[in-house]
């Protein structure tokens, strides 16, 4: 019985060694036709201060306690770049979203990503930039990780996760 449970255990042991790096890759990988960011793409000194350059946030964006991540990612066809976030699902697997797409790759080098902590945050409206329209609010309630999608000396907008519509919300913080 011994030799039965240990024989058992080898192959048990044996496949997870070998599907580990494919269940890795499938949680992990790229959208077809993406790529991440060279270090030439991201070597403006201003990004210097941030370990992930300012191209990739980690945190817990739908509030199920397993991290997400969010990374800007360039096509390989050189024809633009993008936000995406992997966001976790109940079924152990990462959706992927489309956030922002830009036609030209080489805004990337003025674009970057932060977190944003939850708290309550005044919006670009409620700053006064423009009059609050129908369905902008002067203030936001930030409840779990969001992204602060951000360029360099100009407009920011924080792309949050909304539980009722089980999605991302986009709100401008300043113009």
């Amino acid at each position: 019985m011994k030799n039965v449970i240990m024989n058992n255990m080898q192959k048990i042991f044996i496949f997870v060694i070998i599907a580990l790096p494919f269940l890795t890759a499938c949680v992990n990988g790229l959208p077809q036709n993406w790529r991440l960011p060279t270090d030439k793409e991201l070597k403006a000194t201003w990004r210097d201060e941030n370990k992930g350059k300012y191209a990739i946030v980690k945190g817990d964006f739908n509030s199920d306690k397993i991290v997400d991540e969010a990374k800007l990612l360039v096509r390989k066809d050189g024809m633009g770049f993008g936000l995406f976030a992997f966001v976790s699902q109940k079924d152990n697997y990462f959706k992927t979203y489309l956030l922002d797409e830009m036609q030209d790759h080489t805004l990337i080098q003025v674009f970057g990503i932060k977190d944003v902590a939850s708290g309550v945050y005044k919006t670009a409206c409620g700053k006064g930039y423009w009059d609050c329209q129908q369905g902008e609010t002067p203030e936001i309630v930030i409840k779990n990780t969001a992204i602060d999608y951000f360029k360099t000396e100009g407009a920011n907008s924080f792309f949050y996760w909304d539980n009722k519509e089980n999605t991302f919300k986009r709100i401008w913080i300043s113009d």
